[in-house]
């Protein structure tokens, strides 16, 4: 009948809408992450905190829940897109927004949960509940959680402390080019703790720190 065809045409242009919100949202997430490996200079990537810091803020526009909440948290970017007033800080819309993106099991935007935690930065203090959400992300290959995480072993945060936890995630971390968990393995390297002493090798670290080669 027609009603029927209406409702299989208006199914149809609903599951379309759907699915170009989850590419848009795909594609937001991308430029956000690229965006903060450019701004960090992680992941091989020169540093450019120009740079970075606009594809965040493009990447918040599209709607990605870490970006927007990155914005919040430094007072990046306009409100609204184009009006020239810059947003203000608000650590709790931060925390809340990560949180939307965390509860849905994307990995930085538990990471960002697990910085708000530690930080208490619009929210309660917890370094248990941090490395709770540390853990979340480093588990699925997240680099930079992997580098906070292995910080909550080397101080005992919120876990036993344990520098062979801490070298074992920080390897991880530093195969994925996380220049953050390279400076720090430079340094147990070069204090022998949780590796052997080794200046030298501490000395190549940091020079592949310093200029984002393997």
């Amino acid at each position: 009948s027609d009603s029927s065809t209406i409702d299989s045409d208006s199914s149809t242009r609903h599951l379309e809408r759907e699915e170009d919100r989850e590419s848009t949202l795909t594609r937001a997430r991308e430029l956000f992450e690229e965006g903060t490996a450019v701004f960090s200079g992680s992941h091989f990537k020169a540093v450019d905190e120009q740079q970075g810091q606009l594809m965040i803020e493009v990447a918040a526009q599209h709607g990605c829940e870490c970006a927007v909440a990155r914005c919040l948290l430094e007072g990046w970017g306009e409100c609204p897109a184009g009006s020239g007033i810059r947003r203000g800080v608000d650590l709790k819309g931060a925390f809340d927004m990560a949180m939307r993106g965390a509860a849905a099991g994307y990995p930085p935007a538990q990471n960002f949960v697990g910085f708000c935690y530690g930080g208490g930065k619009g929210v309660g203090m917890s370094r248990a509940a941090a490395m709770g959400w540390f853990r979340k992300a480093a588990g699925q290959g997240y680099a930079g959680a992997q580098t906070n995480l292995a910080g909550c072993y080397l101080r005992g945060e919120g876990v036993e402390k344990s520098s062979e936890q801490a070298v074992a995630w920080l390897m991880r971390a530093a195969k994925r080019g996380d220049a953050g968990a390279r400076y720090r393995l430079s340094i147990l390297c070069q204090k022998g703790n949780g590796l052997a002493q080794d200046k030298a090798r501490a000395f190549d670290l940091c020079m592949q720190v310093s200029v984002g080669l393997d």
